[in-house]
């Protein structure tokens, strides 16, 4: 995913997030613990930002182009997480870690058939207290916010159209840049995704049955559920034995 536009992505996600709030956020849910794994880690936006904070993380993502990206920032960074690709629905995950997260609706591009299937794993391979926590597009933005609409984005010579249509308990997406060369011709590229729509009941229900406690959903960067139109998510649970 984000194979042909992962450039386009890294800058825009570097201006519209405020990515050291994100991982702030991150840190607090997480908590001590020293050794952890990053699902869908995209570039590495947060991935250092958790690496500089001490956690010693194996970073994964499906894309090659966006784990490149992601490479290429130890030259200037002091940090080294360990980036892997592969398919977080495939990954053999290291045993005995402390806490596993995912950021950036990662899980939304996960099937509720698969879901409950990652989600027993992610519960075997961590250590007894060990944190799972993940964030999702709502439903009330996939299907109200996102729907049927197209959308426009400009970054300097590139431009992104995004189109997208529901299906029941998904939103198809396309994504074509339009690159503007130096004759003044545009380079076109495009790639097609899938989000799925997860309810905060399946998402409960899919946690307790993994095995986790204390399993809380709140509104996104708060500790709390407290707005029907919230854009994001946060679900955390813990690993009780």
């Amino acid at each position: 995913m984000y194979d042909a536009i992962y450039g386009f992505y890294n800058r825009v996600m570097s201006k519209e997030c405020d990515y050291d709030k994100w991982a702030g956020y991150i840190l607090r849910l997480v908590g001590k613990g020293a050794s952890g794994v990053e699902l869908g880690c995209g570039t590495g936006l947060i991935t250092y930002k958790m690496a500089a904070a001490g956690k010693k993380l194996v970073a994964v993502d499906l894309s090659e182009e966006m784990l490149f990206v992601a490479e290429s920032k130890k030259k200037s960074s002091p940090c080294s997480p360990c980036f892997v690709c592969a398919d977080m629905r495939k990954f053999t995950f290291p045993s005995g870690i402390d806490f596993v997260f995912s950021a950036c609706d990662g899980l939304n591009y996960v099937s509720g058939e698969e879901l409950p299937r990652l989600m027993k794993r992610i519960y075997a391979c961590l250590k007894t207290g060990g944190i799972f926590t993940f964030d999702v597009s709502s439903e009330y933005k996939l299907r109200k916010i996102i729907g049927d609409k197209v959308f426009y984005i400009e970054d300097g010579n590139e431009v992104c159209l995004w189109v997208n249509k529901p299906e029941n308990d998904r939103v198809r997406m396309e994504l074509t840049l339009f690159t503007r060369e130096k004759d003044g011709r545009y380079a076109r590229t495009s790639e097609k995704q899938t989000q799925f729509v997860h309810k905060e009941e399946f998402l409960m229900n899919c946690m307790k049955e993994a095995g986790f406690s204390d399993v809380r959903i709140t509104d996104f960067l708060s500790d709390e559920r407290k707005n029907p139109e919230a854009e994001r998510l946060q679900i955390r649970g813990i690993k009780a034995r």
